[in-house]
């Protein structure tokens, strides 16, 4: 049970209200691979890394820089699942969102004021005139 809190800890980070902390995530991960990848790969300039870091973590995977060495790869396998992870992450987020939008309950009272129908369930104001329900 001692895995279950850090894996709650970073789900309520990757929550929709923290969708911007995600992107300075993603910017960390480029900077960090850029780095890295610049640093234990012979003839990889700062400017490569940085192209390879960012078509590798989106998961494009161009082919025309790849890493040589057996920790240049342990690298740009890691980076790649952690590429799959953020483009899953958004993706459940917005799609959550709008299947709840579907669900909820809506009233058949209709307005007083302009007769529309279709209010939400805990609505105390009509959507389309503002009046009073």
């Amino acid at each position: 049970m001692p895995l279950k809190k850090p894996f709650i800890r970073f789900w309520r980070f990757l929550e929709r209200e923290n969708l911007d902390s995600l992107f300075w995530v993603i910017v960390g991960l480029i900077g960090v691979g850029t780095i890295t990848i610049s640093w234990f790969e012979p003839n990889v300039k700062f400017y490569d890394g940085l192209w390879w870091s960012v078509v590798t973590l989106t998961t494009v995977g161009y082919g025309d820089i790849s890493p040589q060495t057996a920790l240049g790869q342990t690298i740009a396998s890691i980076i790649m699942i952690i590429g799959y992870g953020i483009i899953a992450v958004p993706t459940g987020i917005v799609t959550a969102e709008l299947s709840q939008t579907y669900r909820k309950e809506i009233s058949t009272q209709a307005c007083p004021e302009c007769s529309a129908e279709g209010h939400d369930k805990d609505a105390k104001f009509c959507k389309f005139c503002g009046s009073h329900l």
